[in-house]
């Protein structure tokens, strides 16, 4: 599985951090496959969450003009918990 954790910046919420891990989630919790990759980008639509907003760069309908080609296994977007 493929796991995309997105969060924008505390302050004005332009920026947003994806960390990209690819792993297998066990009982006790996500086990990464390799260290993450870290992708910061500038939003690109306000009315929407970080993972949303990161979905549309990188998942796009068209296999061949993805960024993040990957097929054979699920890819999960999802918003980090503000601590």
């Amino acid at each position: 599985m493929v796991l995309v954790h997105c969060t924008s910046d505390h302050r004005t919420g332009r920026e947003i951090t994806a960390r990209i891990s690819a792993g297998v989630r066990t009982e006790m919790g996500w086990v990464d496959a390799h260290p993450p990759l870290v992708l910061r980008f500038q939003r690109l639509d306000g009315r929407r969450d970080a993972a949303d907003n990161a979905r549309r760069l990188l998942w796009r309908k068209n296999p061949a003009k993805r960024y993040l080609a990957v097929t054979d296994v699920p890819v999960k977007f999802c918003n980090h918990p503000r601590a």
